[in-house]
């Protein structure tokens, strides 16, 4: 979920031709950890409505704020990595790690995957479009889209994750365009898909004006906090219903 810049972080191979430079448009360093934190204390909101308070929807509600975000960040991320394939490498491996503890923590079954796996095929369907790959853009997107002929089959979020992941790449150049593509995919998905979705709206204004915080730049904390906190959450509910 944490982009690093440098040299050990996201090329399917070393780049050739470079991928899109960052401009004026894109956030600073401080700014996409800043946003990463913000990230990931919705996403905590989120989960402890998800497995702790279930009745407390307003819980719920401010968790729509994360996802978006780190799909944004994972656009950010791609245009500073250096190594693809090392990137790909971690969120899959992360994603491994997430798995059991997130079937645990939701009562999934095997065949649900968690958030790496929808970054891991965002990733893929950003590096085919920098490519001109075609099959990769279109495979990613239909891997995704199964969920839609086959509920709770496939990532989290589906379609509409990894659709965010590319349009953010795709208009990274401008923070405004980023968040009109991002404000039209909230409110499809809360029309067509989860009405509550149409709350990831309140993303908007932080891809608009990133905040600029002093936040500590160290990558791994973000990828381990996600099973961390999950097994934690899963361990409270555990002693909270026994």
């Amino acid at each position: 979920m944490s982009m690093r810049r440098g040299d050990d972080t996201l090329t399917m191979h070393t780049r050739e031709p470079m991928q899109q430079q960052a401009s004026p448009g894109t956030p600073t360093i401080a700014q996409s950890d800043a946003l990463k934190l913000i990230a990931v204390l919705t996403m905590t909101i989120d989960h402890i409505g998800a497995i702790l308070l279930p009745n407390v929807t307003v819980l719920r509600m401010v968790g729509r704020i994360a996802f978006p975000l780190f799909a944004y960040q994972l656009a950010v991320g791609y245009v500073h990595t250096r190594n693809v394939r090392s990137y790909a490498l971690r969120l899959a491996l992360w994603g491994l790690v997430s798995q059991p503890v997130y079937m645990l923590a939701f009562g999934m079954r095997p065949w649900t995957l968690n958030i790496f796996a929808t970054l891991l095929l965002g990733l893929a369907a950003i590096w085919g479009w920098d490519h001109g790959n075609w099959w990769a853009v279109g495979g990613s997107l239909a891997l995704a889209a199964v969920q839609l002929l086959f509920p709770g089959v496939g990532p989290d979020y589906g379609v509409y994750g990894v659709l965010l992941c590319l349009l953010s790449y795709v208009f990274l150049s401008s923070a405004s365009s980023v968040a009109a593509a991002h404000a039209v995919l909230h409110v499809l998905a809360g029309i067509l898909l989860w009405p509550a979705q149409a709350f990831a709206l309140l993303s908007v204004p932080l891809i608009l004006h990133p905040p600029h915080l002093r936040v500590p730049h160290v990558p791994v904390l973000f990828y381990a906090y996600y099973p961390a906190h999950l097994l934690l959450l899963a361990g409270i509910h555990r002693l909270l219903v026994h």
